[in-house]
């Protein structure tokens, strides 16, 4: 039965050692790991070990910014990071988010999450969060002599559905896509198109636990294959050629 447990971090605002503050919270709240368990980490957790957070209002927009802002009705500020983050801006949905896509992936707002509401502090997208899951792998190994699989998750949305669910920018440790075909289905015949993707389910899974003060979430009994090996955000998408999704343009602001 696959399980999942919540571990509580102390998060600062500004750079922190993000893998041994992991460590050192395993052992003080006395969890113990095993082979093949996987800890999924929250993406504003890791921008923010790498600085990668800004100030709304220290921001100097650009004109094409403040162009974007005035066809989406945000700020000026929020624009000029949106351009930053993202490679394609869809527009703007009923309840006022921004959608975005990269990679194949459609986010809310670029990735960029809100940290502090009342000092307009925020966290952009990590950058090479691949590396950062190998950091983290390599430190869980040395100081417990377990294996286990790292998996960077970020908030995303599926095309027609309402609310957020988890998307995996970064794997490390175990294969993010199972690979069904040919395996037999509940009637015994073989499986033509079946993949299953792992890591995106267990990151979804992980939201449910995933908050500013339980930044990782270690599942176990997921199932995962575990492998010597790292995936990026572009190795777990669609090339665009084979996205059945209609193409979207690059961003126009002048035709958003």
């Amino acid at each position: 039965m696959v399980q999942m447990q919540g571990v509580q971090l102390t998060i600062s605002l500004s750079s922190f050692d993000l893998s041994s503050a992991l460590v050192q919270a395993i052992k003080e709240q006395g969890i113990e790991l095993h082979n093949g368990d996987i800890i999924v980490v929250s993406s504003k957790h890791v921008a923010v070990k790498q600085g990668r957070t800004r100030v709304l209002s220290e921001i100097v927009p650009t004109a094409e910014a403040v162009t974007l802002a005035e066809r989406l009705h945000i700020s000026n500020q929020l624009a000029a990071l949106l351009l930053e983050c993202s490679e394609r801006i869809l527009g703007r949905d009923p309840s006022g988010a921004i959608i975005t896509a990269t990679q194949g992936t459609y986010l809310v707002n670029g990735g960029i999450e809100l940290l502090d509401a009342e000092r307009e502090i925020v966290a952009l997208p990590p950058e090479d969060p691949v590396h950062e899951a190998e950091q983290i792998r390599r430190l869980i190994y040395s100081e417990f002599g377990v294996e286990v699989g790292i998996l960077v998750a970020s908030q995303a949305i599926l095309v027609g559905r309402k609310g957020t669910g988890g998307v995996a920018i970064a794997v490390s440790g175990f294969f993010p896509v199972i690979d069904e075909r040919g395996k037999p289905d509940l009637f015994g015949n073989p499986m033509k198109f079946t993949t299953r993707g792992l890591a995106n389910m267990l990151a979804g899974a992980a939201q449910l636990l995933l908050s500013d003060s339980e930044a990782c979430v270690i599942v176990t009994n997921s199932g995962a294959e575990m492998v010597n090996q790292s995936f990026s955000f572009s190795d777990m998408g669609i090339p665009p050629e084979e996205d059945i999704f209609p193409n979207t343009e690059p961003t126009d602001p002048n035709n958003v």
